[in-house]
């Protein structure tokens, strides 16, 4: 996951070079992506949701506050020469730089001292660590004023939840798939009203408008491999554009999007024509050997 991290900042500072005031510390992206989880107990959110539970009395237990916690207050590697102010303790945990402490504050959010028996878990920071958020917000954003109904969160700590969303939902794809939960032929056979939730939940994301059509084609690029078809760099028909000349003007053009429009509709209408196919097999064939 910090690999995913550090290499989502390298593209970035690469595709952008020209247009970011600076480069974006991919190192700290990367040291974001080690310890972003340490503080997260066995058996995931299950474990979090169970310690919290019996925590509710004091607070109760999240793992994103448990890992500022444990770098800045219960490693015991350093402590203050003089409490901070506001708290009176003493310990600084690993002692990091506030920089590196905002990318893994993934919640502008004091968690409530006091909870309703039954609330669910409450993302955020704990009281305790109030006073350090405070400072690690004025060392990184100093007097600028957030919009109302916006929270802080640095770019790092973006790209950090990105990577992280990004490795857990990959790997449970593959352990889906490895156990027989699920495989590529009950995938490509989803039905049209799930694939419609997944494009509208896509779209909603990032912002743009995705189609069933285009998740599916997503599916059938992951899957590429498993299907035998017609090579899609043919050496048979380099060369030679959609009117049959061998100068190749017309189909090497790749920025002449017009040109793949006829391609692109037979692409899509063949993959339409594969899931099909795969709906009507049986489950007995569906299911991995």
């Amino acid at each position: 996951m910090a690999q995913i991290a550090q290499g989502i900042a390298e593209f970035i500072n690469h595709t952008y070079k020209t247009t970011l005031p600076e480069p974006i510390d991919v190192r700290l992206c990367f040291a974001a992506g080690l310890v972003h989880d340490i503080g997260h107990p066995p058996f995931g959110h299950n474990g979090e949701r169970a310690l919290d539970n019996a925590m509710l009395e004091y607070g109760g237990f999240e793992g994103n506050a448990q890992t500022l916690r444990i770098l800045t207050r219960l490693e015991k590697k350093v402590k203050y020469a003089k409490a901070l102010e506001g708290d009176g303790d003493i310990r600084a945990g690993l002692n990091l730089c506030h920089r590196t402490l905002a990318s893994v504050l993934k919640y502008d959010n004091m968690i409530k001292a006091v909870r309703p028996e039954g609330s669910k878990v409450e993302k955020g920071y704990y009281a305790t660590e109030k006073t350090i958020v405070e400072n690690i917000k004025s060392s990184v954003i100093g007097d600028f004023k957030l919009k109302r109904g916006k929270e802080f969160k640095s770019l790092e700590c973006s790209i950090m939840d990105l990577a992280d969303d990004i490795a857990y939902s990959v790997y449970d794809l593959e352990d889906c798939l490895k156990v027989g939960f699920l495989s590529p032929a009950k995938i490509l056979a989803t039905k049209d009203a799930l694939l419609e939730k997944v494009a509208a939940t896509v779209s909603k994301q990032i912002k743009e408008d995705v189609s069933k059509e285009d998740v599916l084609d997503v599916f059938f690029d992951i899957f590429a491999g498993l299907f035998q078809g017609e090579p899609v760099n043919d050496e048979s028909s380099a060369g030679v554009d959609a009117t049959g000349s061998s100068d190749g003007a017309g189909m090497r053009n790749h920025e002449d999007r017009d040109s793949l429009q006829p391609a692109e509709a037979a692409r899509r209408q063949k993959l339409e024509a594969e899931r099909e196919g795969f709906k009507r097999l049986p489950l007995s064939i569906r299911r991995p050997g």
